[in-house]
């Protein structure tokens, strides 16, 4: 089955994350594949999706921008390490999405609930 296009580019810009720091940890790539497996897709394409360019102007809906933020704050916090690489790449990509930068600094040492996240994150929309 071909991967739906919103699917695609939030796990090119999840890939792209994970490996910013230069490094694609297990758990970085385990937290993937979980991600591509719940959608039900098959993960052969990550390295096309590494290589690919990031658009973050295709992900317009509302929904898709709060999973990718949430999925992006649960990646960088996969391996026990928070490099500031990664830091940088978020804030870059919650401006990108509308978002004050000022959310990944909130919440990326939290332990993430979907729920709440997505209740809170309204309030930090430019």
């Amino acid at each position: 089955m071909d991967m739906d296009i919103h699917i695609k580019q939030k796990l090119n810009l999840l890939i792209h994350l994970a490996l910013v720091d230069g490094k694609f940890h297990k758990a970085e790539k385990a937290l993937l594949e979980e991600f591509v497996a719940e959608m039900g897709f098959d993960t052969k394409d990550f390295q096309l999706l590494a290589l690919s360019e990031i658009k973050t102007d295709e992900l317009t809906r509302l929904d898709d921008k709060k999973e990718m933020l949430f999925l992006a704050l649960k990646l960088i916090r996969a391996d026990n390490f928070i490099d500031k690489k990664e830091l940088e790449f978020c804030r870059d990509i919650a401006t990108k999405l509308g978002y004050d930068a000022a959310i990944i600094d909130e919440y990326a040492h939290r332990n993430l609930d979907r729920a709440s996240f997505d209740k809170a994150v309204n309030n930090w929309l430019l």
